[in-house]
């Protein structure tokens, strides 16, 4: 008898329960007052500011020009430098035809009384093979930069 009387009273609460359409809105019971915001800024601190502010009385202040300052001159920040510094520089002049090597050329830097370098660097280039394939084309006098470290 108690199963039935709970379930009489379990199908009372379902027929009370009402579900609508999924998505609806339920209506609010009272109406919601709207809220109103200013309709324009009061810059309060701003006009202390200009009521605070210093003014030219003077006409030496109103009629003051900015001062006038040497222009920037228009120099590179970073100075490209032609060696390592601590290194001497030597020239010596060399005649050299389009045969030479780089070994030639070694050892014509050595009777000259020069150091002999590690690299030979002819037309921008470093000296693999002869300088007729460097583009040199007759004989010719050098003058080579040997820098010593």
């Amino acid at each position: 008898m108690r199963c039935v009387a709970v379930f009489l009273a379990l199908l009372q609460l379902a027929a009370a329960l009402v579900v609508g359409p999924v998505g609806t809105a339920i209506a609010p019971l009272r109406a919601v007052s709207t809220v109103s915001m200013a309709h324009h800024v009061q810059k309060k601190a701003t006009k202390k500011h200009n009521a605070m502010r210093p003014r030219k009385s003077r006409a030496s202040d109103r009629n003051r020009t900015p001062p006038s300052y040497p222009s920037v001159p228009d120099i590179p920040w970073m100075v490209p430098i032609d060696a390592p510094t601590g290194g001497a520089k030597q020239i010596v002049s060399l005649a050299v035809e389009p045969s030479d090597t780089a070994d030639s050329i070694r050892s014509k830097l050595a009777a000259a009384g020069a150091p002999s370098p590690e690299e030979i660097v002819f037309g921008g280039a470093a000296l693999t093979g002869s300088l007729a394939d460097a583009g040199l084309e007759g004989a010719a006098t050098l003058d080579a930069t040997v820098c010593s470290k």
